[in-house]
């Protein structure tokens, strides 16, 4: 549509949104790509690609594509970073901050990680919650609880969670969101709230199917955890 309405950068964008969602979240993409595949629409956007808006979409993109150990990850990270700002797109900027987060994690630096988990929160305050953005506002909220729990910050996790908990997606099937709480509740030795969260999440994830998640199976290891401290054999199982 883009290109049939003559604006080559809207499709420069467009193109670098699939690469990003292919390389960054593949497990939401129903059908399986090829891995090259983000690579080939990236070298179509960047052929259409000639404002700032496209430029900072294309850099972030391949920042996602980048593997644990390359040594270019900072200067890519941060060009996308000043890139997605100068540009006026803080969705961009929001993936490029997450991209730092994922990063300091990897080298254990939790103070790092926690300021880009900030920044990222700073940057979708001023965004709408809308279909474009409601993905970021989930993948920040739910990254955010899992970097403060890993660097202790308890009470900080379990506030991203219910936050996480309040987002319509999760009205009807709330399981992943309550996934993030139980970690935190089981963390905290508050094994009540644990025990009773973890019934709720039981009966969400069946009413949905019984979905395999691998993001959630370390909820499933803290609920068992809890009632085997709780001298629930059954429950364990």
């Amino acid at each position: 549509i883009a290109l049939a309405a003559g604006d080559g950068n809207a499709a420069a964008e467009d193109l670098a949104w699939t690469a990003i969602y292919l390389r960054y979240a593949p497990g939401i993409i129903a059908v399986v790509h090829e891995a090259s595949e983000s690579g080939q629409r990236l070298d179509r956007a960047r052929s259409y690609a000639s404002d700032a808006a496209a430029e900072a979409t294309i850099a972030v993109a391949d920042a996602c594509g980048l593997v644990e150990d390359d040594p270019r990850s900072t200067g890519l990270i941060e060009r996308a970073l000043n890139l997605a700002r100068e540009a006026g797109r803080p969705l961009v900027e929001s993936l490029a901050c997450d991209q730092r987060c994922v990063y300091h994690l990897r080298r254990a630096e939790y103070a790092s990680a926690i300021e880009a988990c900030r920044l990222r929160g700073a940057l979708l305050d001023r965004v709408a919650l809308d279909a474009s953005s409601a993905f970021q506002f989930n993948d920040h909220l739910l990254m955010a609880c899992g970097v403060h729990l890993a660097a202790g910050h308890l009470r900080e996790a379990a506030l991203y969670a219910d936050r996480l908990a309040e987002l319509d997606c999760y009205r009807d099937y709330p399981h992943p969101a309550l996934a993030r709480r139980i970690k935190v509740d089981a963390m905290a030795g508050d094994f009540d709230a644990a025990a009773a969260r973890g019934e709720r999440f039981l009966a969400a994830w069946e009413r949905a199917g019984r979905p395999v998640s691998a993001t959630m199976n370390v909820s499933a290891y803290a609920m068992a955890m809890v009632h085997g401290l709780l001298g629930d054999d059954a429950k364990r199982a």
